[in-house]
């Protein structure tokens, strides 16, 4: 979607019966990259929103194994009449 690799792209299309773009061109396509400082920030996003992802994960299986002890718990007292 990028303007700069769209241009890169119609530099380097061959037309025939079906445009393509051959791998040999896709080598030379020059496209943009954010500064080193940038690249830091984001890897520093990234690894932010990993480290909550990975806390939910934790959370969710804590959740899902309580779960599952209160499920035992209830079908033992069900099956032993005492659900009231």
């Amino acid at each position: 979607m990028s303007p700069q690799i769209s241009k890169e792209i119609k530099k380097y299309t061959v037309e025939t019966t079906q445009a393509n773009v051959g791998i040999a061109s896709i080598k030379n396509f020059v496209f943009p990259l954010p500064t080193l400082v940038e690249q830091q920030k984001i890897v520093d996003e990234l690894d932010s929103k990993l480290t909550a992802c990975d806390k939910i994960e934790e959370t969710i299986k804590q959740a899902l194994s309580q779960s599952e002890s209160l499920r035992q718990s209830i079908l033992q007292k069900a099956f032993e009449g005492e659900l009231l």
